[in-house]
This record gives C-alpha cells, sequence and structure tokens, in this order.
C-alpha cells in the first residue's frame, strides 16, 4: 500500500529511508519530471518518471503523486520513498487521455512538508504504417497498411477510412510537404503514386485526439 500519511517520526523515516541529497528544509519544493508523450501500443506500458533536482536541494525523504484520469479518476500512483524514479504501470484499458500528475505529499527528514508541482502527460495509441514501394515509368509507387493498437482486441487493428498523405522533403530543405493522399480501404491498405521530383518522400497519417501519427521509411529520389 502506498504511503499516504505525512505523520511520519524522524525515527523512522531515518531508518528506512535515504534521503535524495541535500539538506532538509521546510519550506523547500519537491517536483516530479513528467513524460508529456507516451505510446500506448501493447497492453500494459511502464511509464517513467522521476524526481527533479530540487527535491534533492529539499532533503526530500518521501514524495508521491496521483496520476488522475480527467473522467475515471485516480488510475494509479507514485510513489518516491527515498530513491528518485518511480513507474506507472499503464493499462491498455485505460485509454487514451491527458492524465494529470496530482501531488499527494512530500517531506523532508523532520518531516515538514515540501511544496509540489502539478504535471501532465498525454497518452495516445500507437499507430503504424508500412509500405513497399515500386519504381517505374517515372512514377514513385506505394502500397501501404495502416494500423492501430486496440485495447478492445489487445492487439494491432487494421485502420479502415483514414487519410494516408504522401510528404515530399526537396533536397536542401528541413520542411516535409503534403502532396497528395488517398483513404485506407476496409481492410486498411491503400496504394498511391506519383512523378516524383528530387529529395525525400515518405508517407504519414496524421495524429489524432487519440492517435500518435506514423510514417512510412522515407525513399530518397535523385
Amino acid at each position: 500500500m502506498r504511503l499516504r500519511s505525512i505523520l511520519i517520526t524522524a525515527t523512522a523515516v531515518a531508518a528506512t529511508v535515504v534521503p535524495v541529497g541535500g539538506s532538509a528544509s521546510a519550506v523547500g519544493t519537491c517536483s516530479v519530471v513528467a513524460p508529456s508523450k507516451v505510446l500506448l501500443d501493447r497492453a500494459t506500458v511502464r511509464v517513467p518518471y522521476r524526481l527533479a533536482d530540487d527535491c534533492g536541494l529539499a532533503g526530500a525523504v518521501y514524495a508521491s503523486w496521483d496520476v488522475v484520469h480527467p473522467a475515471d479518476g485516480v488510475a494509479g500512483g507514485l510513489t518516491f520513498d527515498g530513491t528518485p524514479s518511480a513507474t506507472w504501470t499503464l493499462h491498455d484499458w485505460q485509454g487514451p487521455a491527458r492524465y494529470s500528475i496530482r501531488p499527494w505529499s512530500a517531506v523532508d527528514v523532520d518531516t515538514a512538508l515540501l511544496a509540489q508541482n502539478t504535471a501532465a502527460t498525454t497518452v495516445k495509441l500507437g499507430s503504424r504504417l508500412s509500405a513497399t514501394t515500386a519504381r517505374s515509368t517515372g512514377r514513385l509507387s506505394w502500397s501501404a497498411s495502416a494500423s492501430v493498437w486496440s485495447p478492445t482486441i489487445g492487439d494491432w487493428y487494421r485502420r479502415p477510412g483514414v487519410a494516408v498523405s504522401v510528404m515530399h522533403l526537396p533536397t536542401g530543405a528541413s520542411t516535409w510537404t503534403w502532396v497528395k493522399a488517398a483513404t485506407t480501404s476496409s481492410t486498411g491498405r491503400v496504394t498511391l503514386s506519383v512523378v516524383p521530383r528530387p529529395g525525400q518522400y515518405r508517407l504519414m497519417v496524421k495524429e489524432t485526439a487519440s492517435t500518435w501519427a506514423s510514417y512510412s521509411a522515407a525513399v530518397a529520389v535523385g
């Protein structure tokens, strides 16, 4: 069970934990560093978090945060009990969302409360875009397949009706530009072709509210 009480005696703290570092401070702060983006592409994902340097400077010996789903409430917790890192076990059935990392308690060796930050982690489903290329009669062609991780079936699922775009990076340029797009079939497949210009080409499925973007491998054109 995650330690919740802030009524920790100095003796107990000294016996069970090692300070993160620095000297104790009754008015110090302790912050958690949260990953801003998490890819949900399997049944269980272990998401890493760590303490910021201010925790060591404040002499923190214990700190905890709740991981909160915007609709379903507490989805897990992070406990730093004399350690600089912790993980949140994310299950795919918890789904994509912007999770808030909310403070619960943090104390120094003298059991003085430390101020904590609030952070956020955005979780979206992973997507894949695989493609084979062919060149003939002055055209560059792709046969592609788009898929997305499905928490419902616990596996990858072919994405029907999704737009797949051809992107071009001209020689010497740093920004990809849109060329054309086509929509996947009921089995998640699509074919596209272009008359290529010098540079690189790749396919892309855009990021959505629940799914991260995906890209095919780039193809160079001389």
